[in-house]
């Protein structure tokens, strides 16, 4: 027995006894008068209890009761029967029943009860009664209450379904449908839902209805048989203790809400090898668990997002895998040197490699892969997985957060989303093997960071339209050549300095990016001189700013030459040997020409100048018809 219930037991005994003799009353004679003892020198020789409580009870900490010769009393200051004889001296005696004149003689210390009040344990008790020097005793029986069950709550819930509660267990049966209550108010053992721990729905019933468990949030188990199809809106919603559940094969539709805000829900086991036909998006709101379910060509075509919660999906042949929450409504899962992001909306962004979930993982990673419903792949999401060779990147993906990819060192090719318009600075950082970017969005990007590609050189293929025709193909931190779709085979090109690059397309070389071109130690060390006599026509764009030495020597079929707004200086023999030339127009911003700079470009006979005549080396145009 419960401290607290004993400490009650010993004040109930003491309460008993005292209360008790105070309800003993002097008896009264025919006209209404006291009997008093005969005399004052009467003698009491004996005292005889003839009626007295036998057992006690305790219910709860603050409820109890008495039994009272096999009759229950179930107040404390109710003693129906209890009563004591006095037998005196002279032969005579007297019973006392009356409850008001034996507080006064209790009070006067004429009668008192006898017993060990800090015994109170099960078991029976005896009580001495003591009445001028004589004492009399009783036994009292101190058991735990017998509990008698509840009757058995009932009602109906469906043109054929029914419900009963026993205990704590609420049971549907019958057969087909639940009601789809309007709200939770609806329900009708919504009085009861505090008591519930167990949910058990028998065979024959096809639907759980709207609402018709919200907040049992005492429930810890439910039970579904394989004739349910539906799980309707907020079925289970706000079932906080619930751990695990077990969603039957005969399972198509799960509405949205069914187990919204179950917090504790952390494993979800999907019995039928048909995945649901229908899962609404916020059928497992803000739940965070993993859902299992038997690999079959059904599930491969499932779609594994969050469903409203940061749901990780593992099949029954991913032995070994491992998940958890990567966003708010988004989950990870890794087996097979494959990571998996899967769920909806915007992972979560990192503070660093080391603060993602995977981070133990990330070397040993080969593939990764983005499935449909994440719209934002978050800071170093990423970053360090250096053994990464793909990466499969669905059209809901809108954005690329800082060092997304970082250093992803072993990624040879990328085809981004449709729905891609932001990359951030370094999303692809040092990703050096990096050599083809594909953006597959009819519209350009509205926010491509400085630093995006810092440290590669990659070819970046893109739609040709308005659109991308307006887009600023700067470097973005790398050497970027921007072929179209429509040249993206027939294109080639590189590196020509940190942030500028080159492209060779139908006979024409582009010289793009932002800063100089490099200053070569020789023609052969120039990356496009294997290609020089298929070049037609040199094109730089206005973002160049100087003409490395050596860059377009013996390029003898170029016939035309449009150098940008951009370039201060022009190498020695940047264009030496360029037969084909006749007419070169320099801008206003060109102020230094070098030696050799068009040395024996033998057509040359026009220049033209659109500011104030640069600083020109004497053999800046050596062979050629140009005076300067």
């Amino acid at each position: 027995m419960k401290k607290s219930i004993r400490k009650l037991l010993s004040f109930l005994l003491a309460l008993t006894m005292v209360i008790g003799s105070a309800q003993i009353v002097l008896a009264e004679d025919g006209d209404g008068g006291i009997n008093l003892p005969p005399d004052e020198f009467s003698v009491v020789e004996s005292v005889v209890i003839d009626n007295a409580p036998t057992k006690v009870y305790v219910t709860d900490e603050t409820d109890y009761f008495y039994e009272v010769n096999g009759a229950t009393v179930f107040t404390p200051t109710d003693y129906t029967g209890l009563q004591f004889t006095v037998n005196y001296d002279d032969g005579t005696s007297q019973t006392f029943t009356d409850q008001d004149d034996l507080a006064d003689m209790m009070a006067n210390d004429e009668l008192a009860f006898i017993y060990d009040e800090t015994d109170t344990s099960v078991g029976t008790h005896t009580i001495t009664l003591s009445y001028h020097g004589q004492t009399a005793q009783y036994t009292v029986t101190v058991e735990e209450p017998v509990v008698e069950p509840p009757a058995e709550i009932t009602g109906t819930c469906g043109p054929n379904a029914f419900w009963r509660i026993e205990g704590d267990t609420i049971t549907i049966y019958g057969t087909g449908a639940m009601t789809n209550y309007a709200t939770k108010a609806d329900v009708p053992w919504k009085d009861y839902k505090a008591d519930l721990t167990t949910v058990v729905v028998e065979g024959g019933i096809t639907r759980v209805g709207n609402y018709a468990f919200m907040e049992c949030e005492n429930v810890t188990s439910v039970t579904l048989p394989n004739t349910v199809t539906t799980l309707a809106l907020n079925s289970f919603s706000t079932c906080s203790k619930l751990r695990t559940i077990t969603i039957p094969a005969s399972v198509t539709t799960i509405t949205n809400y069914a187990f919204s805000k179950c917090g504790f829900l952390r494993t979800i086991n999907f019995a039928g090898t048909t995945a649901p036909t229908s899962v609404g998006n916020y059928a497992f709101n803000e739940v965070t668990g993993k859902a299992t379910f038997p690999s079959s060509q059904s599930w491969s075509e499932f779609n594994f997002r969050g469903f409203g919660g940061s749901i990780y999906w593992i099949g029954s042949d991913e032995v070994g895998a491992v998940g958890g929450v990567s966003g708010p409504t988004a989950s990870w899962k890794y087996y097979d040197k494959t990571l998996t992001i899967l769920g909806t909306a915007s992972t979560r962004s990192y503070g660093s490699k080391n603060e993602t979930p995977w981070a133990q993982y990330a070397e040993e990673i080969e593939n990764i892969k983005i499935l449909d419903g994440i719209t934002y792949i978050g800071n170093y999401t990423f970053m360090g997985c250096i053994n990464a060779t793909s990466v499969e990147m669905v059209d809901t993906v809108r954005g690329l957060g800082v060092n997304a990819f970082s250093t992803c060192e072993s990624l040879e090719s990328i085809t981004l989303s449709s729905g891609l318009t932001t990359i951030r600075n370094y999303a692809f950082n040092k990703c050096s093997a990096l050599s083809t970017v594909v953006f597959t969005s009819t519209k350009a990007p509205t926010e491509v960071g400085n630093y995006a590609f810092n440290g590669i050189v990659t070819k970046a293929v893109y739609p040709e339209n308005d659109s991308w025709a307006a887009f600023n193909k700067h470097g973005y931190g790398g050497a970027m050549y921007w072929a179209g779709t429509s040249e993206a085979d027939e294109t080639f090109g590189g590196n020509c300095g940190y942030t500028t690059s080159w492209k060779i397309y139908d006979g024409v070389l582009h010289i793009g990016g932002i800063g100089a071109i490099t200053s070569y130690g020789s023609k052969t060390k120039v990356p496009w001189y294997q290609y020089r006599e298929q070049i037609t026509a040199i094109e730089i764009e206005d973002t160049i700013t100087g003409i490395g030495n050596y860059a377009f020597m013996e390029c003898s079929n170029a016939a035309t030459v449009t150098i940008g707004s951009g370039v201060k200086n022009i190498g020695i023999n940047a264009f030496g040997k360029c037969t084909s030339i006749t007419s070169i127009t320099l801008p206003a911003s060109v102020t230094l020409i070098r030696n050799y700079a068009f040395n024996n470009c033998t057509n040359l006979a026009e220049l033209i100048l659109l500011g104030n005549k640069p600083n020109t080396a004497v053999t800046a145009f050596n062979g050629t018809k140009v005076k300067i």
